[in-house]
């Protein structure tokens, strides 16, 4: 057994057993890490004043510039349609039958939506470094500012059994992805409900966009808002997750059993929901810390919520967005079925992710001494996403 270690993120102390990866024997713990909880009710509730804003914005500001992640709480999304837009994705996954799930006239493509099973493996025979597209001196901030870098076994492990999947457009109706897209008809029967439910994420986000334009000391609070409104193009996107026990069959590697690859996300921000289990590892100074899972408050779950690519990219490595997987690393894990739900938020195609009015940013920027970008580097955020998934799922975005 390796002695217990202490790691440092941000002025929290997780600690644990670093796991060996080059035993075959079951994997120990690996270091913890306890996600700072940022009740959201001082932010956007009715009782909301000047100093609970700030605490809030503060608390958030202190997550967004360490590992990127945190939990919310008293978030607005009602327990009824959580359990409800749960029930409809297990339905998905259960009661349609494999044939009609499998049609392929719905199957994920260019678009990034449509449906995906375990048959689909991102990690089988291509390395995990694809999850970064090039961007020189916002890494080298990155990784300089918080001692970040590939694990041991960033592209060693292959132990992999993925997950299955359904996108569905987050703003649906309002983004050009989705107007030609054919749905199974147990989708079309409750799209009034699923749209209805993503509206609430959607505007649970405009409110992280807020807290983000007010930590950045950016005057006007909704700038971030105006540059990913409802009725413009973003391919923002709305997913269901299951991820189905491991069969016996599958090998088990040093680390477990991964199921979701290495990566960090496309767009903005992600909000994930999940009724606390544990699997979700944050690769930290090259070792993979364990997210601790958050139990429910009378039953409802708090959201995850993690600092994606674009913001990334946009504050020029100010924001952090952190490479993360899942991993089913117990016996009792890979024997569970687990599901997920997430929504995407990603800027409107033609946003240039350059310039933002923030003397935060500004204050970086002189610190770290890079020079303005050349029209060369910048580049819009639907292009970024061309990139993104041209490099992970292989597949060219439609015009």
């Amino acid at each position: 057994m390796s002695p217990p270690v202490a790691v440092d993120i941000g002025g929290t102390a997780i600690v644990g057993t670093i796991s060996k990866s080059n035993t075959s024997t079951p994997p120990e713990p690996s270091p913890r890490l306890e996600l700072p909880t940022i009740d959201l009710s001082g932010f956007r509730g009715a009782d909301t004043t000047p100093a609970s804003r700030t605490l809030v914005v503060d608390a958030i500001h202190k997550a967004v510039t360490t590992h990127g992640f945190l939990y919310l709480v008293n978030h607005g999304l009602p327990k009824a349609d959580i359990d409800d837009l749960f029930g409809i994705g297990k339905g998905f996954f259960a009661d349609v039958p494999d044939e009609v799930r499998r049609d392929p006239r719905w199957a994920f493509g260019s678009d990034y939506a449509g449906y995906r099973d375990t048959s689909f493996s991102i990690e089988n025979g291509k390395p995990e470094d694809y999850t970064r597209p090039a961007d020189p001196r916002v890494e080298a901030a990155f990784m300089a500012r918080r001692g970040d870098k590939l694990p041991a076994s960033f592209n060693g492990e292959r132990s992999h059994f993925g997950y299955d999947f359904l996108n569905v457009p987050g703003k649906w109706g309002k983004g050009e992805f989705d107007k030609t897209r054919v749905w199974p008809d147990y989708i079309v029967e409750r799209q009034a409900q699923v749209q209805a439910f993503t509206k609430k994420m959607y505007e649970l986000g405009l409110d992280l966009l807020r807290a983000f334009a007010l930590a950045l000391q950016i005057e006007d609070e909704e700038w971030f808002v105006e540059r990913h409104r409802y009725d413009v193009p973003s391919r923002d996107s709305f997913r269901w997750i299951k991820y189905p026990p491991v069969p016996d069959s599958v090998k088990r590697g040093p680390d477990g059993v991964v199921r979701t690859a290495a990566h960090s996300d496309f767009g903005s921000l992600t909000m994930l929901i999940q009724h606390g289990e544990p699997g979700l590892q944050l690769n930290w100074g090259g070792q993979w810390v364990d997210i601790e899972p958050r139990p429910d408050e009378n039953g409802v779950p708090a959201v995850l919520i993690n600092i994606s690519d674009c913001l990334q990219f946009w504050t020029e490595g100010y924001f952090a967005s952190t490479l993360h997987r899942v991993v089913s690393d117990t016996p009792a894990h890979q024997a569970q079925t687990r599901y997920v739900m997430a929504y995407f938020m990603r800027p409107e195609h033609d946003t240039r992710l350059v310039g933002l009015p923030s003397p935060v940013v500004k204050r970086w920027l002189e610190e770290k001494g890079f020079p303005e970008r050349t029209e060369e580097e910048i580049v819009t955020a639907g292009e970024w996403t061309d990139r993104k998934l041209k490099a992970v799922y292989d597949v060219d975005q439609k015009k």
